[in-house]
């Protein structure tokens, strides 16, 4: 497997560490968590593989990816990667070897549209990450807005006003309601963000309509229908919404989904992650939902500071302080690589679990994504 030589791994070290130029109170806080995001990211750019992709399991006591690849977190890493390449002109080349590998993979089907297959992954969530990372490609080629357009077409013809977006773009019958409505919020976020983009006001409307559809059908006020999973995505899109549309209900929206999460958080046994054994059952913990959960916190916290709710304030900063922790605790560094046969080659990665040392991709990622978020908001002296 071909991953980048070490003179390349310093280079990007260097830049991507050489992000910090304000020096405000919680100064410790914020160049240790710029750190931890830049290893981060390291890491997944280290071991991007020959053709551009990037291995979705991978175990570092054998050194080698494990598994097969898989649709969500590959787009995932690539939108990441291509928001890093927007400020970072020595990454675009890596950004468009992976972007020329996922689009090898775009077929045409389902009444003449593109659709991406990634791994035979047909689902609306797959079209609108590979959306979210056309949208945010540094390369604004016509060629890439063009097909942007297209994806973003597809989505909105797929919404229905009664049973909102289906699981499948292709038409395969819904077969599992939770991720539909999984999906659903992640095509919000794309459609608002290539709205954002293009200034696509059908884009728009749809997004606005699949919130509303999420709201009514699944109100966020109701107990049983949290669920962390999908909490992040609906959270983020939210934001977006309400950073150019102020609304009091969105922000309500937002407390309330994020006062779901802290009420899930560990404060005992493995204090900061979001799970705890008695209570209902999400799945096992893991650094996926922890980093993204730690996100929606962190987005919840400068609303809070916004509107001016210290009480909020406080909690959500105690809530993303157990977090951060907990998330640097999964982080391989030197000091606790050495039993692996390629030590330095793990450094940066975010185990998937407490229990186990297997890396997998979106949870590197989203902790980047975490610690890069805490670090803007403690150099800004709000942590």
């Amino acid at each position: 497997m071909l991953f980048l030589r070490l003179p390349t791994l310093l280079f990007l070290a260097t830049t991507l560490l050489s992000c910090t130029s304000s020096d405000p109170l919680g100064r410790a806080l914020a160049t240790n968590s710029t750190n931890w995001a830049a290893k981060a990211d390291l890491w997944v750019l280290s071991h991007q593989e020959a053709l551009g992709l990037f291995p979705y399991f991978f175990d570092p006591e054998e050194d080698r990816r494990v598994g097969e690849q898989h649709a969500l977190g590959q787009l995932i890493a690539g939108h990441r990667l291509a928001v890093l390449a927007q400020s970072r002109p020595q990454l675009r080349a890596a950004h468009e070897r992976h972007l020329s590998s996922v689009e090898s993979r775009v077929i045409a089907s389902h009444q003449d549209n593109e659709i991406l297959s990634l791994n035979s992954d047909h689902s609306l969530g797959a079209q609108a990450l590979y959306l979210r990372l056309l949208t945010e490609s540094p390369a604004k080629s016509t060629e890439i807005r063009e097909r942007a357009d297209r994806i973003a077409r597809l989505l909105q013809t797929a919404w229905d006003t009664i049973d909102g977006f289906p699981e499948f773009i292709d038409g395969t019958p819904t077969g599992n309601a939770f991720l539909k409505r999984f999906y659903t919020a992640q095509a919000a976020l794309a459609l608002i963000e290539h709205f954002l983009g293009s200034n696509s006001a059908e884009s728009l409307r749809v997004a606005q309509a699949a919130m509303n559809w999420l709201e009514k059908t699944y109100p966020s006020g109701e107990r049983e229908n949290f669920h962390p999973s999908q909490v992040p995505w609906l959270v983020e899109a939210l934001i977006k919404i309400n950073d150019f549309t102020p609304d009091e209900l969105i922000s309500d929206r937002i407390f309330t989904l994020s006062a779901r999460l802290l009420e899930i958080q560990d404060q005992a046994d493995f204090p900061g992650r979001f799970w705890q054994a008695k209570g209902p059952n999400y799945g096992g913990p893991n650094t996926v939902r922890d980093a993204q959960s730690t996100r929606v916190l962190l987005m919840a916290l400068e609303l809070a500071l916004e509107a001016g709710d210290e009480r909020r304030v406080k909690r959500y900063r105690r809530g993303v302080a157990l977090a951060l922790d907990n998330l640097r605790a999964h982080q391989y560094d030197v000091g606790g690589v050495e039993a692996f046969p390629n030590p330095s080659g793990a450094v940066g990665a975010v185990r998937f679990r407490y229990n186990s040392a297997l890396v997998r991709l979106d949870g590197v990622v989203f902790s980047s994504m975490a610690f890069e978020h805490a670090a803007r908001l403690a150099w800004q002296g709000k942590l």
